[in-house]
């Protein structure tokens, strides 16, 4: 039976996890998913509805590395909306579209409004012991997305349309690397429990 120092440590340990796999929850399904300055409220909902509790980031549920998927959510005004994300290997980009393909081969396309935020790159990570800041607005566009960059979107979907929200992209190399610092990440903790 754990002790209640043991019990902490547990608990450290799984937040930790949990904090460090949104981060560095990629491979080449996914990439990890930072919120703008200015979340919708579907934001944390559609964030969390594939993250597991033994499994740190979005995109990491109880069965395995979420590859696609709808949710439908009641929103603080009373609407309901259905949120989509694909994570996978951008097959297609425009300036008004955005096509990603997931590892099980599903494709899905979104379209790319003035309100979709943009980010590329490896997400900057906080100081290990602080508290992380909101993200700076992204200067990113849908410009700087390359067809074979790995890339998470969400979206709206209305009618036969999802509007994208938000697009995370990076390269193949810079998700490969994260998804072994989140490997090395997880082995070191499953050590240490």
């Amino acid at each position: 039976m754990p002790t209640m120092k043991n019990r902490t440590k547990t608990i450290a340990i799984t937040v930790g996890s949990l904090a460090a796999g949104a981060v560095l929850a990629t491979g080449v399904t996914g990439v990890a998913v930072a919120a703008d300055s200015s979340p919708s409220p579907l934001a944390s909902v559609a964030r969390d509805d594939m993250r597991g509790p033994d499994r740190g980031g979005p995109g990491r549920g109880p069965g395995g590395q979420a590859l696609h998927g709808q949710i439908t959510v009641k929103q603080d005004d009373g609407t309901i909306a259905t949120i989509a994300r694909v994570n996978g290997t951008v097959t297609a980009v425009s300036p008004t579209s955005i096509t990603v393909t997931a590892e099980d081969g599903y494709a899905a396309t979104y379209a790319i409004s003035e309100d979709t935020v943009v980010r590329v790159g490896v997400p900057t990570r906080p100081a290990r012991g602080t508290t992380p800041a909101a993200p700076a607005a992204s200067t990113h566009t849908i410009a700087d997305v390359s067809v074979g960059d790995v890339a998470h979107v969400q979206g709206t979907v209305s009618g036969s349309v999802t509007t994208a929200s938000e697009v995370h992209a990076m390269t193949a190399e810079q998700a490969a690397q994260l998804e072994a610092e989140r490997a090395q990440h997880e082995a070191a903790h499953a050590q240490t429990s």
